[in-house]
């Protein structure tokens, strides 16, 4: 035995995508929903590792960040009065939302200024755990996902935004 998998529910257990990602070493593209909104100098994509959720196995969902060369975003942690990238996931009750795993970021320096910042750039993606612990035949479900976002360049920094996405996942078959 390699790794021991074991989740706070007897019933909740790991999507495929991800065990088999974990046991191969390899990153399969998520093939689930996906909706694209474009907000200035960043391009927002959000899709889940499948269409259809199975009951109590986790499924993830991937946001996609495309920022535009020569701008970035801030991360966490960020002094005050700035906007970090932030996504937030909201469904039915019965649906458990998880962390957000964030990606790496680079140290940045704002000139002028002695606050240390913290950055992405170009494409980087998080990802948010989910579960769907609802009864058999409950349908269609729907996560509404907020992501904050302020972008920059050397020489401004546009006001925060939001960008608001919807994707829906259909109940899979039983087996």
């Amino acid at each position: 035995m390699v790794d021991k998998r074991i989740k706070e529910n007897y019933r909740a257990r790991e999507g495929v995508l991800t065990l088999l990602e974990a046991t191969l070493g390899i990153r399969l593209a998520p093939t689930g929903p996906r909706e694209t909104v474009r907000s200035t100098h960043v391009t927002v994509t959000a899709v889940t590792d499948s269409a259809e959720y199975v009951r109590w196995q986790e499924t993830r969902l991937h946001v996609m960040f495309e920022v535009e060369s020569g701008w970035h975003v801030y991360s966490h942690p960020v002094p005050a009065g700035f906007t970090p990238v932030t996504v937030e996931v909201t469904a039915s009750p019965e649906v458990a939302v998880n962390t957000a795993e964030y990606p790496p970021t680079r140290a940045f320096r704002v000139e002028g200024l002695d606050e240390k910042f913290y950055v992405n750039e170009g494409h980087f993606e998080v990802r948010v755990p989910i579960a769907v612990n609802v009864p058999a035949g409950s349908g269609t479900i729907e996560l509404n996902v907020a992501v904050h976002i302020q972008a920059c360049n050397e020489a401004e920094c546009l006001p925060p935004a939001v960008v608001t996405l919807v994707l829906r996942l259909s109940e899979a078959a039983a087996a």
